[in-house]
């Protein structure tokens, strides 16, 4: 029988993304080969996509509202609070999809 070894690799990979460490210094001190972490990166992503998932504007773009809220799949969360504007926001995607 065949071992899944997908989520604890995966758990690796989000645990990277917030150490602040280089993959080098991350792959040493998790005992871990370099093209085994990128081997594991690369079907990570393939799993999660981009992180990036379209956008529905339910109100006509001039539309004022109190707060705009945007979770991405990782659990990440981007909070606009205040009079803001959803042209703004449209504004605002293409630079975080960079």
């Amino acid at each position: 029988m065949r071992t899944d070894h997908s989520k604890y690799y995966f758990k690796l990979i989000e645990k990277f993304k917030i150490s602040g460490l280089t993959v080098k210094e991350f792959c040493l001190q998790n005992s871990l080969n370099n093209k085994t972490y990128y081997y594991w990166k690369k079907k990570y992503e393939k799993r999660i996509g981009n992180g990036f998932l379209p956008v529905v504007i339910d109100k006509p773009l001039s539309a004022k509202v109190n707060t705009i809220t945007i979770q991405y799949p990782d659990g990440t969360h981007l909070l606009f609070e205040g009079n803001a504007d959803s042209s703004v926001l449209k504004q605002l995607l293409p630079v975080f999809a960079k």
